[in-house]
C-alpha cells in the first residue's frame, strides 16, 4: 500500500496497511474496499529488476523519442518483460477473488498513476507520460470487452466508487468529476467530461 500522500497518514483512514493487507484479513462477509499497488513495472525497475528478460530486444519497437540504441532497445524490453510479470500477479488477484466467491460481486479497477517509466514519459505532461492503462471489471454493469476512447480523469474514481457503494451521495461533498457508472450493462461508463489541462509544477 503506497502511503505517500503528501500529508501524514491519517490513522483512521485504513483497518490495515502493509504488505500482509488482504480482503481475507476481514470478517466473512464484510464488504471491503482494498487497494492493492503492484510495483513490479515501477520506473526503478526497468534496472533494478532481477527479472531475465523474456522479451527479445531486437522485437520492441521504439518510440522515436528515444534513440534506436541495444541499451534503450535492453530496456525496452525489461519493462515488457516487467509487464507480464505484473499481468501474472494481476491474474492471481482475480484467482483469489474467484475462488473467495467474490469475482461476481467486486469492481475491478486496474491503472497506473502515470505514463510510462521510460525517458519523456514519467513526470512529463505529453501523451506519453499522461496517457494511462484503465481497465475495469464490473459484472453487470460492464460488458466484457469493451474499448471506450472518452477521457477520463482519477478525479473521477471517489465519486464513481461512492455512488457504487452508496448509490449516491449522501452527505458528501467531495465529488470531484463525472461518475462512470453506465446506465446499462451492454454500455461502457460515460464521462461527459469537458477538455482537461495539464501542468507540471517544479515548486
Amino acid at each position: 500500500m503506497k502511503t505517500d500522500y503528501n500529508f501524514g497518514l491519517p490513522a483512521s483512514v485504513w483497518d490495515e496497511s502493509s504488505r500482509k493487507a488482504h480482503w481475507r484479513n476481514a470478517p466473512e462477509g464484510q464488504p471491503f474496499f482494498s487497494v492493492i499497488n503492484l510495483t513490479t513495472t515501477h520506473e526503478s525497475q526497468v534496472w533494478q529488476s532481477e527479472l531475465p528478460l523474456s522479451v527479445d530486444p531486437d522485437s520492441v519497437p521504439v518510440p522515436p523519442y528515444l534513440p534506436d540504441t541495444p541499451l534503450v532497445r535492453r530496456d525496452i524490453a525489461q519493462l515488457y518483460t516487467n509487464i507480464e510479470q505484473m499481468d501474472r500477479q494481476v491474474g492471481q488477484i482475480l484467482a483469489d477473488l474467484e475462488e473467495d466467491g467474490l469475482a461476481d460481486n467486486t469492481v475491478v479497477f486496474f491503472w497506473s498513476d502515470h505514463g510510462g517509466p521510460l525517458p519523456r514519459q514519467k513526470s512529463w505532461v505529453y501523451d506519453s507520460g499522461i496517457h494511462v492503462p484503465l481497465i475495469i471489471r464490473w459484472p453487470g454493469h460492464i460488458a466484457p470487452g469493451q474499448v471506450n476512447g472518452e477521457l477520463v480523469s482519477f478525479v473521477d474514481l471517489a465519486p464513481t466508487v461512492l455512488i457504487d457503494c452508496r448509490g449516491g451521495y449522501p452527505g458528501c461533498t467531495c465529488r470531484a468529476g463525472p461518475c462512470w457508472v453506465p446506465k446499462k450493462a451492454t454500455r461502457p461508463p460515460t464521462s461527459m467530461r469537458p477538455p482537461t489541462a495539464m501542468t507540471r509544477s517544479t515548486i
